[in-house]
C-alpha cells in the first residue's frame, strides 16, 4: 500500500548520497546571437518564473556525463536562448531574455548505489531526489534558464537532473530540447527540428503592474503537503470509462477518469464543508487552437488552465461519472475562453486572471505528463526507464500523471495534496482506485 513520503531503503543499507563536481557554465561552442528577446503573454506569467525540475533515469550510458556536456555546448548554438539570463530591468518592468551566451549550468555526480538497489529511484524519499539535481533549490539564482546534472550510478546507468525555466518552455518544449540534446550526443551536426522563438504569435506581455505599497504581502500557507504515489491499473481506469459511456453515451479519456476520481476522493478525505467551494485546475495544450498554426519547432508555452468547480455538498453526493461530466463541460469551454484571453479584455472590463495562483487547500491542480514523450528520449543507450518531476513547492495541492518505472504497467499518480492530518484518510479513500 502507498505510504506518505519516506525512504524505503532497508535499514541495513547505507544512506543514499551523491558526490558532485564543482559546477561549471557550459557555453555555446561557437558565437551566437546577442541582444534581448521578448516573451509571450503566457511565458511572462509570474506563476511560471521558476525552474521545472525533472529526473530522467537510464539503465546504461558509457561516459554519459562527458558526452552530454560536450553535446550541450554544440546544442547551445541553435538553442542559444538557453545560455542567456532573465531580466526585468527595463523601464516597463517586463520579463525579457538577455542573450548573453553565459552558458547553462552543469554538474557531474557519482552515486553510491546501483539503480536496481533503489528500484530505479522508487525507494528514495522525495527529499533524497534533490541529490540528483544541480545545486540547493533554496539558493539557486533564478536568472539562468538551464541547469543540468548527470549522475553516474555503480551499475553503469545514469540519471539526468534537468532544470529548465518555465518561462522558456512548456512540457512539449522541454521534450523538444532534451530530444535535440540526445541527437547531438548521438553525433548529429544539428537538431532534426530547428528551434523557433516567435513569441509574438501568442501576444505580447503587458507592462508589469506597479507595486501597490498598500497591498498586503503574499502569505504562503504554513503547512507542508505530503507527497505520495499511486500506481493505478488500466482495469481501474477502464471501469470508470465504461461506467461513463453507459450512463452518458459519451466516451471519456483516461486523464478525465483519473482526474475525476482523484478530485472526488481527495475532497472527501479533507472533510469539505457542504457550502465550501472546490476547484480542479488542469492544464490543456492549445497548439491545436492556434490559427494560423504555430511553426514546427516552436518551444514556448502554449496552454491554458481549465477549471471545474463544485461545492462540498456536490462532491460528497457525486458519482465518478458526475465528476467526469463536470470536467468535460469545463473542457468544452476551453476554445472560447482561450481565444477571449488571447484577444484581451474589451471595453476596459476587469477580467479574472486565469493564470493566477491559488493557495486554497480546497483546490487541486493536476497535469498530465505521460503523453509528452520524455520516456522516448534516447541518448544512444536506450530509452528512459523512469521519468519523474520534482514539485516546485509543497504548499499548492497538486499532482502529476506519469508512467511508473519499467517494467511496471499502468498509470502512476504522483500527488502532494493533503497535510499529514488528512493523509491516512486520503490513503483510505484512494484504495477504491488502486485496488480495482
Amino acid at each position: 500500500m502507498p505510504q506518505l513520503s519516506s525512504s524505503s531503503l532497508p535499514p541495513t543499507m547505507a544512506t543514499f548520497s551523491v558526490t558532485k563536481s564543482d559546477p561549471v557554465w557550459v557555453r555555446p561552442a561557437r558565437d551566437t546571437p546577442s541582444g534581448v528577446l521578448e516573451f509571450s503573454r503566457i511565458d511572462s506569467q509570474p506563476a511560471f518564473r521558476f525552474l521545472v525540475k525533472t529526473i530522467h533515469v537510464y539503465k546504461y550510458g558509457e561516459e554519459a556525463a562527458k558526452k552530454i556536456r560536450e553535446a550541450l555546448a554544440e546544442l547551445l548554438v541553435p538553442y542559444y536562448q538557453f545560455s542567456g539570463r532573465l531580466t526585468t530591468s527595463g523601464e516597463d518592468g517586463r520579463l525579457r531574455l538577455l542573450c548573453t551566451g553565459e552558458g547553462a549550468g552543469f554538474v557531474e555526480g557519482v552515486a553510491n548505489f546501483r539503480l536496481e538497489d533503489i528500484d530505479y529511484l522508487d525507494k528514495l524519499a522525495s527529499d533524497e531526489l534533490y541529490h540528483l539535481i544541480y545545486g540547493d533549490p533554496k539558493e539557486i539564482d533564478m536568472t539562468p534558464v538551464a541547469l543540468i546534472q548527470v549522475t553516474d550510478f555503480q551499475c553503469g546507468g545514469f540519471v539526468i537532473g534537468l532544470q529548465l525555466s518555465h518561462c522558456l518552455v512548456d512540457g512539449i518544449g522541454g521534450v523538444q530540447f532534451l530530444s535535440a540534446l540526445a541527437e547531438m550526443v548521438k553525433g548529429a551536426d544539428s537538431p532534426s527540428v530547428e528551434p523557433v522563438w516567435s513569441r509574438h504569435l501568442l501576444g505580447s506581455a503587458p507592462p508589469a503592474e506597479p507595486i501597490d505599497p498598500s497591498r498586503p504581502p503574499l502569505v504562503f500557507p504554513d503547512y507542508r503537503l505530503e507527497p505520495v504515489s499511486f500506481d493505478i491499473s488500466a482495469q481501474a481506469i477502464s471501469r470508470i470509462k465504461q461506467a461513463c459511456f453507459e450512463k452518458t453515451g459519451k466516451p471519456c479519456s483516461s486523464f478525465e477518469a483519473l482526474a475525476a476520481e482523484a478530485w472526488r476522493l481527495r475532497s472527501q478525505a479533507i472533510d469539505l464543508e457542504p457550502d465550501q467551494e472546490t476547484t480542479l485546475v488542469f492544464i490543456a495544450g492549445c497548439r491545436h487552437l492556434m490559427d494560423p498554426p504555430l511553426p514546427k519547432g516552436y518551444f514556448g508555452n502554449c496552454f491554458f488552465p481549465v477549471r471545474a468547480k463544485a461545492s462540498g455538498e456536490q462532491m460528497l453526493e457525486a458519482s465518478d461519472v458526475d465528476v467526469v461530466t463536470w470536467i468535460q463541460e469545463a473542457k468544452e469551454r476551453l476554445p472560447r475562453e482561450f481565444r477571449a484571453w488571447l484577444e484581451g479584455p474589451t471595453n476596459g472590463e476587469d477580467v479574472e486572471d486565469p493564470f493566477q495562483l491559488s493557495f486554497s487547500y480546497n483546490n487541486l491542480f493536476l497535469t498530465e505528463w505521460n503523453r509528452l514523450g520524455f520516456r522516448h528520449v534516447d541518448f544512444g543507450w536506450g530509452t528512459a526507464v523512469h521519468v519523474l518531476p520534482i514539485p516546485a513547492s509543497y504548499v499548492i495541492p497538486a499532482g502529476v500523471v506519469v508512467a511508473p518505472p519499467e517494467p511496471k504497467k499502468g498509470t502512476r499518480l504522483g500527488i502532494w495534496c493533503v497535510t499529514r492530518a488528512h493523509g491516512e484518510a486520503f490513503l483510505e479513500e484512494m484504495k477504491s482506485l488502486t485496488s480495482a
